[in-house]
């Protein structure tokens, strides 16, 4: 009696049965094909669960480039997956990393020219489609009186609570928001149902994940303005009521990494886009 068995990309290590064969009398050009036949199985089941479309909370580089950029001005490559471990050397902004490991909100595993180490993941960002037109995807520019300043340094001027004003490119419909998180980006919620209803407007009536390009200020920059970019679609948490909607949206500056590579690759060209718009 034979039994063949592949495993899937799972937490089930006991993996699955493919098939039970009787052999009365073992044939070794028999049992060659069965194993060959067992390894295009598995193959193929591997590469369909590898190119699953991932969701917002998950992350599968298998479908995507590897190749990410360094979005501070220089970054520590470690030795090890936290600053305690000594510094290999420090990337400067721009550098290019294949990334080996993701690891959201934590420590990547990435390779840097020859060599091989640790880099927090907040400070690199994919590659794919983020090229803008002026070939610099990673460091703050500014045209007439609209600036592309990185998360870091939007965040530390953005106090808790702001009430942001966002001008939307493609429209030219401005609606406002009040941020209450600034994590990953900043987390904001539209102030009253009138602001929501001008949201909503922008994305022809429905709720969408697609990024737009935006422009935003807020008080405290004294007119200042900021190229981001927003999505349309309300989740998890919410702090405002009765303004139309439940959850929360968020709008992307320069250099987040969102856990799906490709979505947040789309930010980032969406606010290119609201720069550039600006000439």
């Amino acid at each position: 009696m034979l039994k063949i068995y592949y495993g899937f990309l799972n937490n089930d290590e006991r993996g699955a049965i493919v098939s039970t064969i009787s052999l009365k009398k073992p044939n070794s050009k028999i049992l060659a094909f069965l194993l060959l036949f067992a390894t295009f199985i598995m193959v193929q089941a591997v590469n369909a669960h590898a190119c699953e479309l991932c969701g917002e909370d998950e992350i599968d580089l298998t479908c995507e480039s590897r190749q990410f950029i360094v979005t501070a001005s220089s970054l520590n490559f470690r030795t090890g997956p936290a600053t305690s471990y000594n510094a290999i050397r420090r990337l400067p902004g721009g550098t290019i990393v294949t990334v080996i490991n993701f690891a959201p909100g934590g420590w990547s595993y990435v390779q840097a020219g020859e060599e091989t180490g640790y880099v927090f993941t907040n400070y690199i960002t994919n590659r794919v489609n983020t090229q803008a037109a002026n070939g610099d995807v990673y460091r703050s520019a500014s045209r007439s009186n609209v600036e592309v300043l990185h998360w870091d340094e939007v965040r530390a001027l953005m106090p808790m609570h702001s009430i942001i004003q966002v001008y939307d490119v493609r429209t030219g419909l401005t609606y406002y928001v009040r941020m209450f998180a600034n994590g990953r980006h900043a987390d904001v919620e539209t102030i009253d149902a009138d602001n929501t209803a001008i949201l909503r407007a922008t994305y022809g009536g429905v709720w969408s994940w697609d990024a737009r390009p935006v422009i935003v200020t807020w008080p405290a920059v004294e007119g200042r303005y900021f190229a981001a970019s927003i999505h349309g679609m309300p989740h998890d948490v919410s702090t405002i009521a009765n303004n139309g909607k439940n959850g929360h949206i968020c709008i992307h500056f320069l250099g987040v990494v969102n856990r799906n590579p490709t979505w947040g690759a789309t930010m980032q060209a969406a606010m290119w886009e609201a720069y550039n718009s600006q000439k």
